[in-house]
């Protein structure tokens, strides 16, 4: 080899290379060995925490059910289950079915007679609602809320 040239031997680049390989394989080891495993470790750890949590749903799921299975168990728990999912009814006694009125939207198109219309449905629904809360023992009148018509002179 001359003195000044900055040229490797023919000899040294084989090991060189080796060197290198060498240096590969072994990361390639390290990251299999150390970072693999703790990647997985984290992965379970997640799981780990959403399964319990979803333990404890489940679990206060159950609860609640038993606590409706021993509700149904005694008498008063049936009779009660019966009368709320059946409508069960004891003798001489009457029921009455209470209905909720529906809401009415008011929508209506753009002219010239629509926001008179929407002014009286507005009224009469305002109305009806007072008139349906102010007595709830009584039994509601099927025409309640609404106005006779008037009268032509």
């Amino acid at each position: 080899m001359r003195a000044g040239t900055d040229r490797v031997p023919r000899r040294r680049l084989p090991s060189l290379a080796l060197g290198g390989l060498a240096v590969l394989v072994a990361g390639a080891f390290a990251t299999a060995l150390l970072v693999l495993p703790v990647k997985a470790w984290m992965n379970q750890r997640h799981a780990l925490s959403s399964s319990s949590t979803e333990l404890q749903a489940l679990e206060e799921a159950n609860r609640g059910l038993q606590a409706d299975v021993d509700r149904l168990r005694t008498r008063p728990g049936i009779a009660q289950a019966a009368r709320e999912e059946l409508g069960v009814v004891k003798r001489n006694e009457k029921a009455y079915r209470v209905l909720v009125l529906p809401t009415l939207t008011a929508t209506f198109p753009d002219g010239w007679l629509y926001p008179t219309i929407k002014t009286l449905v507005t009224e009469r629904v305002a109305t009806v609602g007072t008139s349906a809360s102010q007595s709830a023992d009584s039994v509601a009148d099927p025409d309640a809320g609404f106005a006779p018509a008037p009268a032509s002179p």
